[in-house]
């Protein structure tokens, strides 16, 4: 009853398509039981669990994190006219809002839970499962590709190993053949952009695997192919060995050849020379061991800026690694100081 009131309530206010930049409902009384969290972990302080999502889902543009009530967490991906959203409560039952009647349905195993898939058409629109502690689902207002369905899942649920919210960092970055191929076969298809693979960063088991790529992205766009982008890839590889990209993180942009703009290194490795501008960097630093991952780019100005990707951890008791973009500032004179450590969510 509790959760039927919470979820009608939450359609009062916002449509199941969307539950995202719609106008808040003017009903006269009812407060809006849907509250925008500005972090996973705010909301995993205000619901009491924890909730592990995407950072990105492909085809859908940016991410909000929600709390519904007291116990119920979302993370929604897209915008009112194309979205889906991640769901996670402490509720029994069907907690994914949507009471539509569906043709097709499916049940398929996710790591020992039975995952009920409703489609139509060819796609999924609702997906909802129980672990017996927790209650999940997905739901998707143009439905999706039910291939998503074992790596969404396994995400949520939390399924996979747990070092960097749940992804274990590579102990090489270096690129290898298997991963190559992986990554070949999930962009062959794209379009409007090329990557190019820079560095190999960790991998989840969920269902199959993710895995994330350092990588430079260059647009198609003949004008524009001077510039890069790096980004962090994040890339789906099924139980059958399909893959396909489900999200992408920006680092930092560099345009060769622009005055005061960032600019790309001839390599991503960390060399003795970037090693020893780190360490000087850090000297007298506590609470943290940073370590570096790789050179991301570099900035002349009166001296020269230095971006580093490194992870991040607190010199704590099982504290959690975190990546992080690292800037030094390095002067005419070789002084060196740390400028900024700008932490990022690598993971899905």
């Amino acid at each position: 009853m509790k959760l039927m009131k919470t979820l009608m309530a939450a359609a009062m206010i916002c449509t199941f398509a969307g539950c995202a930049e719609k106008e808040e409902s003017t009903a006269i009384g009812m407060p809006n039981p849907i509250k925008d969290m500005a972090t996973i972990e705010e909301a995993e302080e205000a619901a009491g669990f924890s909730f592990c999502v995407p950072v990105g889902i492909e085809g859908y543009e940016g991410r909000k994190i929600q709390i519904i009530g007291e116990d119920l967490v979302q993370a929604v991906y897209g915008d009112a006219d194309n979205s889906i959203i991640l769901r996670k409560s402490t509720q029994e039952g069907d907690i994914s809002g949507d009471f539509n009647e569906y043709p097709e349905a499916d049940v398929i195993s996710v790591s020992g839970m039975d995952v009920t898939v409703k489609m139509k058409d060819g796609k999924a629109y609702n997906a909802v499962w129980t672990d017996g502690t927790y209650s999940y689902a997905i739901q998707a207002s143009e439905g999706y590709d039910p291939a998503l369905t074992e790596m969404l899942a396994g995400t949520v649920s939390e399924t996979g190993n747990s070092i960097v919210g749940g992804w274990e960092i590579s102990e090489s970055q270096a690129v290898t053949e298997e991963q190559t191929a992986v990554f070949n076969k999930a962009v062959e298809t794209l379009t409007g952009a090329e990557y190019l693979p820079v560095a190999y960063i960790g991998s989840q088991t969920v269902a199959g695997k993710n895995h994330c790529f350092l990588c430079a992205e260059r647009t198609s766009v003949v004008e524009l192919q001077n510039e890069d982008t790096y980004v962090l890839v994040y890339i789906y590889e099924d139980l059958d060995g399909n893959a396909s990209i489900i999200g992408r993180t920006e680092l930092v942009s560099t345009d060769e050849g622009l005055d005061g703009g960032w600019n790309k290194p001839e390599s991503a490795e960390i060399t003795e020379d970037i090693r020893a501008l780190l360490d000087k960097a850090l000297e007298g630093f506590a609470g943290s061991d940073i370590t570096p991952v790789s050179y991301i780019a570099y900035q002349v100005t009166a001296g020269t800026n230095h971006c580093l990707l490194c992870t991040v951890a607190p010199v704590v008791p099982n504290a959690k690694e975190r990546y992080a973009l690292v800037y030094i500032y390095e002067d005419t004179d070789g002084g060196v100081k740390l400028s900024d450590i700008a932490e990022i969510e690598p993971a899905l």
